[in-house]
Formats: C-alpha cells, sequence, structure tokens
C-alpha cells in the first residue's frame, strides 16, 4: 500500500504545478471574467455580471473535467515513451496506472469545488438553502464521476489500440482510434435498449424536488435519474474488464 501511495505523489509532483495554475485560471475565468465582460460589451438591458458568471462556472467545469482526462492520457502516453510504467518500477500495470487514475480523479475533484463556488455568487439566478446546495454539488459530482471513469476506460483501450496499430499502418492508427471511440459511445448510448438487464429498479429521481430553485423556469433541471441495480453492476463489471484488458495490453504492446 505504502508503494502505491508513493506512485501518486510521484505524479503529484509532476503535476502539482499544473493544476495550481489550473485553479488560479478557473477562479480568474469565473470571478473577473465576467466583470471583464460588462466593461467591454456593456449591455445590462440584455444580461448582467450574474448571467455571465453562471455561464461561465459551466463552462470552467466542463475544462476541468476535460483537463483532468488531458492530464491523465498526457502521463499516460509519456510514461508509455519513455518506458516509466515498468523500468524501475516492482508494482503491477494495474497500480502504475491506477495511481494515476486516482490522482487525476482527486485533481478533478479539487479543481471542480473551485468551479463549483461560482454558483453560489450568481444572485437570485439560483435560490436555494445550503443543503440543497449541497444535493446539487453531490448531482454534479456523480455525473462528472462516471464520466470521467468511463472516458479513462475508452482512453486506455484506445491508447493500447492506437499503439499496436501504430506498428503496422503509422499515423492511419489515429483513424482507427476515433472510428472505435465512436463505436463505443453509440455501444454504451443503446445499453438502456437492453430489456435483459433492468431489474432491480432504483428510484432516485425523487431528489430532484431537493435541488436549489433557478430563476429561469425554462430550465428544466433534473440531476437524478432512476436506475436499475442489474444494469449498473454489468456495466461496471464490463468497464472493470476493459481496464483490465487495457492495461495488459499497454503492457505487453511497450514491452515488445
Amino acid at each position: 500500500m505504502n508503494k502505491f501511495f508513493g506512485l501518486v505523489i510521484q505524479e503529484h509532483r509532476y503535476y502539482t504545478m499544473s493544476n495550481v495554475v489550473m485553479a488560479g485560471l478557473v477562479g480568474i475565468f469565473i470571478f473577473l471574467g465576467p466583470l471583464a465582460i460588462i466593461q467591454i460589451f456593456p449591455n445590462t438591458g440584455h444580461y448582467d455580471v450574474n448571467n455571465i458568471r453562471m455561464i461561465f462556472t459551466m463552462i470552467a467545469g466542463s475544462l476541468v473535467w476535460i483537463f483532468s482526462i488531458a492530464m491523465f492520457s498526457s502521463s499516460l502516453n509519456r510514461d508509455i515513451k519513455t518506458k516509466e510504467l515498468w523500468l524501475h518500477n516492482s508494482q503491477s500495470i494495474y497500480s502504475l496506472i491506477g495511481a494515476k487514475v486516482i490522482y487525476h480523479c482527486i485533481s478533478m475533484i479539487a479543481l471542480g469545488i473551485v468551479a463549483f463556488t461560482g454558483f453560489f455568487f450568481v444572485g437570485d439566478l439560483i435560490v436555494g438553502t445550503l443543503m440543497q446546495y449541497l444535493v446539487f454539488g453531490i448531482a454534479c459530482f456523480i455525473l462528472v464521476f462516471a464520466f470521467y471513469l468511463f472516458f479513462i476506460v475508452v482512453i486506455l483501450f484506445v491508447t493500447a489500440l492506437n499503439n499496436q496499430l501504430a506498428r503496422y499502418i503509422g499515423k492511419l492508427s489515429y483513424v482507427v482510434m476515433l472510428i472505435t471511440v465512436m463505436l463505443i459511445l453509440e455501444i454504451i448510448n443503446r445499453l438502456p435498449n437492453f430489456t435483459l438487464v433492468q431489474f432491480g429498479k432504483v428510484e432516485s429521481s425523487f431528489f430532484n424536488q431537493y435541488l436549489p430553485t433557478f430563476s429561469d423556469r425554462s430550465m428544466n433541471v433534473n440531476l437524478y435519474f432512476d436506475f436499475y441495480i442489474v444494469e449498473e453492476i454489468v456495466m461496471t463489471m464490463v468497464l472493470i474488464l476493459l481496464y483490465v484488458v487495457s492495461c495488459k495490453w499497454i503492457e505487453r504492446v511497450s514491452t515488445r
């Protein structure tokens, strides 16, 4: 366990400054960006600082998610090229890659909290108690975390595929990689249509009534959805299997 934490700390040394800079940029973007927009393009009849900050906060949250995925991909490809994934290390390939997944997930959560604070400074565009904001934050965390893990596994798989095909078709491997990603997304999109795994329904949509109130009534914000336990278990098992296969594939391709 200590060796595993050592891998996480090693990742921390590489990306601390990047995360600090990103946190600063997110803060500037959310809190100073709207003020700059108002100064440059004054038109208070159509929008004000709060409207712009609301939009900027949502954009910042999306950018944080993309940044974390990009940093994981960058770290993975760097270690593949320098062979750091297996040289001078007795840990398994699952631990080596898992440490990266955990570190960049923690970084994403920390940066996400910075971005989420923007919702507290949008005036009466969002009205709610501290508990309602907590329910809102938990919903955002669950959605972002789920998408993060999904795309991490997809990145691992396509990275292994790309490294394998690059030996035979060179740059064309990126085209195959793109097509593979599209196919995976399409398969996942069709999963809810498979009624064979739709058992054990859990109704969590009632939590939506505890979300903060948005001043724009046209915004039908539903962040909690009903789900099936069996379907989620199957999806989790598929992702775990894909993670294991992708890690071993990366190890095999990279050590040739």
